[in-house]
């Protein structure tokens, strides 16, 4: 969340690693569900010009990770 300022930045890391926790026990309570975790792509030559968005290299990077996932 680079491009939103703090505090907001901060809260909303917290919201969305409490949302990761909650995947993550479901995916534990149901074998159907697979979680997959995000794979590294939050460095600055990753996000497109408006500094919150992925950019296509990133896109491509996690469309590869997800595939082999699953």
């Amino acid at each position: 969340f680079r491009a939103f300022p703090q505090p907001l930045r901060a809260v909303l890391g917290w919201h969305g690693r409490g949302l990761d926790r909650e995947l993550r026990q479901i995916a534990r309570r149901r074998p159907v569900v697979t979680r997959v975790a995000m794979p590294p792509v939050s460095w600055p030559e990753t996000f497109a010009k408006d500094g919150f968005h992925p950019n296509a290299a990133a896109y491509r990077a996690l469309a590869a990770h997800f595939a082999a996932a699953l």
